[in-house]
């Protein structure tokens, strides 16, 4: 890595298929394939001393914090927060961290959707088509996450841009559940 720094790389040169800038990517990595841990800060360090982007980059399409919200990477996200990346972040549909968290359950979501909250983020906000993290907790439906965000003070009557509030989907879904043979 740091020889292709010396050569001049762009360390903030994004991928051509999707978008990912080498800080994601090497997120992305550490949350696929459990990436050892030293390894990993070792090279965040020097991308970081490089110029590189520990937040997303103006044309990225996934934030770099994006892998630890949606693998449930704990101690990922904590240390994105350590080093205060923008976990405010959109993604090119608007999508906030509550919205991917919503959209990919795993073991950990809970607890990532209360730190998220905790710190702030809109649990009402909406995607570019007027969804919020219930809205996507429900459909499919995810019991636990959606629980969690009604609790958390989601409102249930936000309508998305098609008119379908999240009581709505609920209603749907067990008129579709009690059609069925």
């Amino acid at each position: 890595m740091q020889q292709l720094i010396e050569r001049g790389a762009n360390v903030n040169l994004l991928s051509e298929k999707d978008l990912l800038s080498p800080m994601a990517c090497l997120a992305q990595g550490r949350a696929n394939l459990n990436f050892n841990e030293g390894t990993f800060y070792k090279i965040v360090s020097i991308l970081k001393k490089a110029g590189g982007s520990i937040n997303r980059t103006k044309d990225e399409a996934t934030p770099p914090v994006k892998a630890a919200i949606i693998h449930g990477d704990l101690d990922l996200l904590e240390f994105f927060m350590s080093v205060h990346v923008h976990i405010f972040v959109e993604d090119t549909d608007k999508r906030s961290m509550l919205h991917h968290c919503s959209l990919n359950p795993n073991s950990n979501s809970i607890t990532v959707l209360r730190r998220l909250i905790d710190r702030g983020l809109d649990i009402n906000g909406q995607d570019s088509d007027g969804n919020t993290p219930l809205h996507l907790a429900l459909n499919p439906f995810n019991r636990e996450i959606a629980e969690y965000l009604i609790s958390a003070g989601a409102d249930e009557e936000i309508k998305n841009w098609k008119g379908i509030s999240s009581k709505k989907i609920v209603q749907q879904n067990i008129v579709n559940f009690l059609r069925q043979p």
